[in-house]
C-alpha cells in the first residue's frame, strides 16, 4: 500500500540538495518542473524504495493507534453545510466523525421532541379523581340525584360548613373537557 520510506533519510538527503533548480517551501523541496509520466513515476518509486525503503518486517511491526476523538470535539455538532463546505479542511475520517455526531444529535433531538409531545398530550388527557369526605358529604345517597340534592341543601342551609375532599387518583379522561 504505497511507498513506505524512512523519512529521516529522505529529509537528510533533501537538505544536502542545493542549486538554482531546487526550490523549497517550508524547508521541503517542491516540484517546479513538468509532471512525470506513469513509467517515469514507477522508475522513481522503485529507486526510492531501494534507497529509502523499509523492510517488510518493519512495515508489519508498525502499529498505528485508532482515531481518537479529541475532548473538545466531543460536543461539537456541525451542520451539513459546515461539514462539506469547500473551505473546510476535514479529512474523510473527520467528515465521517462529524456526520455521526450530527446523526446522533438529530436522533436525540427527535426523541426529545417526541417525549415532550407525549408528555403534553398525556397531561391534557388526565383527570384528577377526588372523593368528598367530611361533614358536608351525604351519608347514604340513593343515587346521583340524591347526592346533588344533598349538596344543594348543604350549600343553601349552612355556608359555614366546609366539605373535605380527598384525592383518589389520576385517570385518563374520555376527552377534552371545557
Amino acid at each position: 500500500m504505497g511507498l513506505h520510506v524512512r523519512l529521516d533519510r529522505v529529509f537528510a538527503d533533501n537538505l544536502l540538495r542545493q542549486g538554482p533548480q531546487v526550490q523549497r517551501k517550508n524547508n521541503f523541496i517542491i516540484n517546479t518542473g513538468n509532471n512525470m509520466t506513469a513509467p517515469e513515476r514507477e522508475i522513481k518509486i522503485g529507486q526510492n524504495q531501494e534507497k529509502y525503503g523499509l523492510l517488510k518486517g518493519e512495515i508489519e511491526a508498525i502499529n498505528l493507534d485508532k482515531f481518537k476523538q479529541r475532548m473538545n470535539d466531543k460536543n461539537v455538532v456541525l451542520t451539513i453545510k459546515q461539514i462539506f463546505h469547500p473551505k473546510s479542511n476535514f479529512s474523510v475520517i473527520e467528515k465521517i466523525h462529524h456526520l455521526k455526531n450530527l446523526s446522533r444529535a438529530a436522533l436525540k433531538k427527535a426523541r426529545k421532541i417526541a417525549l415532550l409531545k407525549h408528555r403534553l398530550s398525556s397531561r391534557s388527557n388526565q383527570c384528577l379523581v377526588i372523593r368528598r369526605v367530611g361533614p358536608a358529604a351525604p351519608l347514604n345517597p340513593e343515587g346521583p340525584a340524591a347526592k346533588d340534592k344533598a349538596m344543594r341543601e348543604s350549600k343553601e342551609g349552612s355556608e359555614e360548613q366546609e366539605a373535605i375532599y380527598e384525592l383518589v387518583g389520576v385517570e385518563p379522561c374520555g376527552g377534552h373537557r371545557n
